[in-house]
């Protein structure tokens, strides 16, 4: 059986513990925390220091802090204890800052439930902490290095530098009076960002940014064939880095007097096309991945002979009405200069014989890739040839001209006998004549 005068002495004793862990003074049941009263801040160089009162105890006091009057923009800058009274901030300088605070208790359903208690606030202050450096400028850039330079900040003792590249963040620190730096390197990722801070016993002051667009490095391709496919011509092909974004040069040597040349093609090529190559010489081919400003890098060679004698390519005939105009046109014909263009017609079937062709009259182009032939009539109907040359023929491109013979039962054209044809011919008699 308990010992009730025993059990009613121990009670003050439990009150004082309770006392002790501040229970005693928490809200009363139903209620929030009260808000903190006697909210001020103390501005002393970098720091605001925030003091208050509170007529109670809390689990913890929320701290926020923000740059508008609107509390819904401001941030949670800080949790100290229930038995805190006070809180230094260091935040950027030159800003005219705004801070709130409440307590926090234990969750009360259903009139408290998140425990947040009443808000006290706002009130301001400006530190005299760090700005952000000015005048951050590049000072120079090549392939692979930039260097920047920034005004001094006053009360600063070094600052802190960060390049951003795809790849992450390059941190770099400079002490003292120092205002510049540089990235440089063959990194495969160069900076795209560079942010600077001053930093001094306070901490970090606000970060300035600046853009940056650094050369970037070459990349060697990484497959790398040549081929004859036509002669006097030669196919180099290759597979770019796709992180390659400049030129490509190609050097061409082969095993007599006069092989060597080189070649350019610009940015995204991934292959180039040899119409100087000459049968019967074999010739060695390098292709060289150069950046903007020249630097660059070959591993890889490929060799082929071109081929002798011209190819003979049949393409698809041109049918054409008594009357109209024959458009014949080479395929994927060659560009630049050195090339010749040779029309004939009455050609045999491997594109060999025939009779020239020349300009006037119904006929234009024939020295060029495209041959014209207006008001076509029945003996156009031929089969014509066009041979593509540079320093030996590469090529006999042949086609033709079909002129259809209307039937002249075939009234209204259709290629089709038929009762419209009656109709079509009726509609004409009986409209009459002009």
């Amino acid at each position: 059986m308990l010992n009730r005068p025993n059990l009613l002495n121990r009670v003050p004793l439990v009150l004082a513990m309770l006392v002790g862990l501040g229970w005693a003074a928490m809200p009363a049941a139903g209620q929030c925390p009260p808000a903190p009263t006697a909210l001020s801040v103390l501005t002393s160089g970098c720091a605001n220091t925030l003091t208050w009162s509170h007529p109670g105890s809390v689990l913890q006091f929320h701290v926020f802090r923000g740059s508008t009057a609107n509390f819904a923009q401001a941030t949670q800058i800080a949790a100290p204890s229930g038995g805190a009274r006070t809180y230094a901030d260091t935040p950027p300088g030159g800003i005219v800052w705004r801070y709130w605070v409440r307590g926090m208790g234990a969750p009360i359903f259903p009139a408290c439930p998140t425990g947040e208690g009443v808000l006290a606030g706002p009130v301001l202050a400006t530190a005299t902490g760090l700005a952000a450096p000015n005048n951050l400028i590049v000072t120079s850039t090549l392939c692979g290095y930039v260097s920047i330079a920034w005004d001094a900040v006053p009360g600063a003792t070094s600052y802190h530098i960060i390049f951003d590249t795809p790849a992450g963040p390059i941190a770099k620190d400079t002490i003292g009076n120092r205002t510049d730096e540089f990235w440089s390197g063959s990194s495969i990722s160069p900076p795209t960002r560079a942010r600077v801070w001053a930093i001094n016993t306070c901490g970090e002051g606000a970060p300035a940014t600046l853009s940056l667009a650094i050369d970037s490095e070459s990349y060697a391709i990484t497959a790398l064939s040549a081929s004859s496919p036509q002669s006097c011509q030669i196919l180099v092909q290759w597979t770019p880095d796709a992180r390659h974004t400049g030129r490509y040069e190609i050097d061409r040597s082969g095993n007599t007097q006069g092989a060597g040349a080189t070649f350019d093609v610009g940015p995204g090529a991934t292959s180039y096309i040899d119409t100087t190559a000459m049968p019967g010489i074999q010739y060695t081919y390098r292709v060289t991945a150069r950046s903007t400003c020249n630097f660059g890098f070959s591993n890889l060679t490929a060799s082929a002979m071109a081929a002798a004698g011209p190819t003979v390519e049949n393409v698809p005939p041109a049918r054409v009405a008594r009357g109209g105009t024959a458009t014949l046109t080479v395929p994927n014909a060659p560009t630049g200069s050195g090339f010749t263009y040779s029309w004939r017609r009455s050609v045999n079937p491997d594109g060999t014989g025939g009779t020239a062709i020349a300009n006037g009259g119904r006929f234009a182009g024939t020295s060029t890739p495209t041959l014209t032939i207006t008001n076509i009539h029945l003996e156009d109907n031929d089969l014509y040839a066009v041979t593509v040359a540079s320093s030996c023929p590469t090529r006999v491109v042949v086609t033709a001209v079909t002129v259809p013979v209307r039937c002249a039962a075939d009234y209204d054209g259709s290629g089709a006998i038929g009762v419209q044809d009656i109709f079509s011919f009726l509609t004409d008699y009986f409209a009459g004549c002009p």
